[in-house]
C-alpha cells in the first residue's frame, strides 16, 4: 500500500512538474505578441513630403549645422568681455552683432519649419512624418528607419520580442497631441488586426510618452480592452523645466547667486555628465575644476549671462514668440507649474487674432492648449483608473544627471526646477516620475527627511526612499545614509522605478537593460517594485562599461526581497522555481553567489548548498503538499543531501535509521521520476 501510494504520489509531482515546466516552454513560442514603440522628438522628425520618394528632413538641424552654430558663438566669446567691460558698450548695440549671427545661423533658419498657423495646424501641407503601418521587419533596410526611427527601445524590443511583432508608431510632434492620440487608437486598432492579436503592449520614451500617455488619458474605455501592458520611460507628459524656462524667458538669469554658483556648477557638470568615456569624463572634469578654481568658468557665465540679458527682448520679440507660441507639441512640454507664467509670457492673451503680421492669439489654440494641461493636472486620477481598469502600468524615472543648463532655478511647493533638478538631462525626474520627491543636485541631505513624506495606502508598510552610502552624507546626519528620491509621492510609488545615471534615449538592445525592458513589457498586473529584487525600485545604471549596465542600488533591504523558494525571484513559489533549482544542482545553469538572494531563496533547507533535495522540496510545497517550516533545518532534509548523509546516518538510533531509510526509499523514487523526466526535457 505504501508502495503504491508512493508511485501515485510521485506521478502526480511529475504530471505537475511536466505541466507547470514543460507545456510554457512551447506555448510561448506559439504566442502573438504585439509591442508597440512610440519614441522621443529625436526620434520623429518632421519629413517634407512624407511617405514619398522625395521624403526630406528638415528638422532638427544635422548635426554640422549645430557644430558650426556652436563654432561661431566660441569664436564671439572674445567680444562679449569687450561687449561687458564698460556700460557704455553695452548700450552702443554691439549686441546687435551677436543677435545676427544666432538669427541668421542655419539652425535658426530651419526653425520656420516648427512654426505653425495661429490654430496650431501646419503652415505646409507638405510637412509631416513618414508612417510605418507594418511590422519593423519590413523597414530594416530603410537608412532613416532603421537609424533614427527604431532607436534605441526599438532596437531593444524588436530584439527581444522579433521583428515581425515590433511596430513603431511615429507622428507630428509639432501638433495637438490629443489629436494625434486619436490617430494612436486608429493605430492600435490596425496592429491588433495585423498582428492577430487581442490586445497590445506599449512602450513610449520621451515625448512619445507625452502621445501614449494622452492617448490613455482620452481613450481609457477603449484601451482597456486594447491594451495589456504600458510602459513610459522618461515621460514628457508632465513637460520639461528646459522648455518652461524658454517659455516663460527664465534663460540664463542675472541673479547673483546664479550666475556665482548655479551657473557655473550646472555647467562643468554637464559637461561631465554627457560623456561616457571615463578617461574623457576625467579630464573635462579637472580642466573644468582649474578653470573655475581661477574664476574663468565663473568669469565666462557671467559673460553669458549678461549677453543673453541684453539680447533676450529683441531676440523673443522679434523672432522666438512667433515661432513658438502656436507649435501645441511645445506647449505640451511646459509644466502646469509654469503655464500661467507662460500665458503671460508668450503674451497668449493678446486679442489681434486677425493680424498676418503678428498672430498672437486664437481662442481655438488656447482650448486646445487648456485641455492638455487639464489633463496634465488630473494625471493622478486617470493614471491609477488605467491599472484598475486591468492595464499594468509601469513607470521609469532616470535622475542624478545635470540638466541641460540652459534655465534659472525654480521650484514649487514639492521640487526645485531648473539647474538645480534631479534629471535624465533633458527631462526634470519630478515630471517623469509623474511626482516623485528628490532633492536637489549636488546639495547632499538638503530638504531631505529621514522618513518618507507619503505614508498612506501601500506606503504604509513599504520603504520608498533611496539610499545612498556615507560618502554621500559625510556629516553622518542620516546614520550614514542619504535619502536623494522619495518615491512615495509618486502617483503610482508601487509601479515607478528610478535609473540612477541613466541619461536619456540611452536603452541598448546588447545590455541587460533590454532584460529589464522585456520584464516590464511582460509584467502581470500584481507585478510591483517589490516583486524581484533583481528590479528593485532605484537601480544604478554604469554607462561606462559597454554596453551599460543595471545593477542593484548601493543599498535597500534584502530581507524585502527573501522569499524561500522563489529561485527566479518572480515573488512567486512554483514548478518553475523547482525546474531551475534542479537545473542549478545539474550545473545546467549557473550556480548563484553563496549569500545572495537568489542562492538563499533556492536553499530551502538552509544546508548551504542548492541541491535536488531543495528543487524536491520547493516542488511539494508549491503543490500544497508540505510547507518550508516542516523542512527548514531539518535532519529530514539534511538526511537527502549527499554532503550529509553518512555523517547523520551515524549518529541515529536503528530505529532512526529504520524510519529513514523508508522516508528515503520514497525520496529516491520521487526524484528517480522527477530526474526520468527532466532527462527527457533537457536531453
Amino acid at each position: 500500500m505504501k508502495k503504491s501510494l508512493t508511485k501515485i504520489l510521485a506521478l502526480i509531482l511529475t504530471v505537475v512538474m511536466v505541466l507547470s515546466c514543460a507545456v510554457p516552454v512551447f506555448a510561448e513560442s506559439k504566442a502573438k505578441t504585439a509591442v508597440i514603440v512610440v519614441n522621443g522628438i529625436n526620434n520623429n522628425p518632421i519629413i517634407n513630403n512624407p511617405n514619398s520618394s522625395s521624403a526630406e528632413v528638415v528638422w532638427p538641424p544635422d548635426d554640422n549645422s549645430i557644430s558650426d552654430f556652436e563654432k561661431g558663438i566660441y569664436g564671439l566669446m572674445p567680444k562679449f568681455k569687450e561687449y561687458t567691460a564698460a556700460t557704455v558698450a553695452m548700450a552702443s548695440g554691439k549686441y546687435n552683432e551677436v543677435l545676427n549671427y544666432i538669427v541668421g545661423s542655419d539652425i535658426f533658419t530651419k526653425m520656420q519649419f516648427i512654426m505653425m498657423n495661429p490654430d496650431g495646424t501646419s503652415k505646409s501641407y507638405s510637412l509631416g512624418a513618414n508612417t510605418y503601418d507594418h511590422p519593423v521587419s519590413y523597414y530594416m533596410t530603410d537608412e532613416l528607419f532603421s537609424g533614427t526611427i527604431l532607436g534605441g527601445i526599438g532596437e531593444t524590443v524588436a530584439a527581444k520580442y522579433g521583428e515581425d511583432s515590433t511596430y513603431v508608431f511615429t507622428y507630428d510632434w509639432r501638433l495637438d497631441p490629443t489629436a494625434v492620440a486619436d490617430d494612436f487608437a486608429v493605430y492600435i486598432d490596425d496592429v491588433k488586426k495585423s498582428a492577430g492579436v487581442d490586445k497590445v503592449k506599449i512602450i513610449s520614451e520621451g515625448y512619445g510618452s507625452t502621445i501614449a500617455c494622452t492617448y490613455l488619458a482620452t481613450h481609457l474605455d477603449e484601451a482597456k480592452d486594447n491594451v495589456s501592458n504600458f510602459v513610459t520611460v522618461n515621460s514628457a507628459f508632465e513637460g520639461t523645466s528646459l522648455i518652461g524656462d524658454i517659455f516663460t524667458g527664465r534663460l540664463m538669469s542675472q541673479s547673483t547667486n546664479v550666475i556665482n554658483q548655479a551657473f557655473p556648477s550646472a555647467y562643468i557638470r554637464y559637461t561631465n555628465d554627457i560623456s561616457d568615456n571615463p578617461i574623457t569624463w576625467f579630464a573635462t572634469w579637472l580642466v573644468n575644476y582649474i578653470l573655475n578654481r581661477e574664476y574663468e568658468i565663473q568669469s565666462l557665465c557671467m559673460d553669458i549671462c549678461v549677453m543673453m540679458a541684453n539680447i533676450k527682448k529683441p531676440l523673443y520679440d522679434k523672432y522666438l514668440r512667433q515661432m513658438l507660441k502656436s507649435n501645441l507639441g511645445l506647449w505640451a512640454l511646459v509644466p502646469y507649474d509654469y503655464y500661467d507664467d507662460a500665458l503671460e509670457f508668450m503674451e497668449m492673451n493678446e486679442t489681434d487674432a486677425d493680424s498676418e503680421d503678428n498672430p498672437t492669439y486664437n481662442e481655438k489654440i488656447l482650448n486646445k492648449i487648456d485641455n492638455f494641461k487639464q489633463l496634465q493636472a488630473t494625471a493622478n486620477k486617470w493614471l491609477p483608473e488605467a491599472q484598475k481598469a486591468g492595464i499594468a502600468v509601469e513607470i521609469v524615472s532616470s535622475w542624478n544627471i545635470q540638466l541641460y543648463p540652459l534655465g534659472d532655478n525654480s521650484s514649487s511647493e514639492d521640487e526645485v526646477f531648473g539647474l538645480s533638478a534631479q534629471s535624465d538631462g533633458v527631462i526634470d525626474t519630478y515630471f517623469s516620475s509623474f511626482g516623485g520627491f528628490t532633492i536637489p543636485l549636488n546639495d547632499v541631505g538638503a530638504g531631505v527627511e529621514n522618513t518618507q513624506r507619503n505614508k498612506e495606502g501601500n506606503c504604509a508598510n513599504h520603504n520608498h526612499l533611496s539610499a545612498e552610502y556615507d560618502y554621500l552624507d559625510p556629516d553622518h546626519r542620516f546614520g550614514g545614509i542619504a535619502h536623494y528620491v522619495d518615491a512615495s509621492t509618486c502617483i503610482l510609488p508601487e509601479n515607478t522605478w528610478f535609473l540612477r545615471n541613466m541619461k536619456h534615449s540611452t536603452f541598448d538592445a546588447k545590455s541587460n537593460t533590454a532584460d529589464f525592458i522585456q520584464y516590464l513589457l511582460d509584467a502581470s498586473t500584481d507585478t510591483t517594485v517589490w516583486t524581484q529584487a533583481k528590479y528593485q525600485q532605484f537601480l544604478n545604471y554604469n554607462r561606462y562599461v559597454k554596453p551599460g549596465s543595471l545593477t542593484f542600488y548601493s543599498y535597500y533591504d534584502e530581507n524585502a526581497y527573501l522569499l524561500l523558494g522563489d529561485v527566479n525571484l518572480d515573488g512567486k513559489v512554483n514548478a518553475i522555481d523547482a525546474r531551475l533549482a534542479l537545473r542549478m544542482s545539474a550545473k545546467l545553469e549557473e550556480m548563484p553567489k553563496s549569500g545572495s538572494i537568489q542562492f538563499k531563496n533556492a536553499d530551502v533547507n538552509g544546508n548551504g548548498v542548492i541541491t535536488a533535495a531543495d528543487a524536491r522540496i520547493i516542488l511539494r510545497v508549491s503543490a500544497g503538499l508540505a510547507s518550508f517550516s516542516e523542512y527548514r533545518n531539518t535532519s529530514d532534509v539534511t538526511q537527502a543531501t549527499e554532503t550529509t548523509t553518512a555523517a547523520a546516518a551515524t549518529k541515529k538510533s536503528t530505529e532512526s535509521k529504520t524510519k529513514k531509510a523508508e522516508e528515503s526509499t520514497t525520496k529516491k523514487s520521487l526524484q528517480g521520476a522527477i530526474t526520468d523526466i527532466w532527462s527527457k526535457i533537457f536531453k
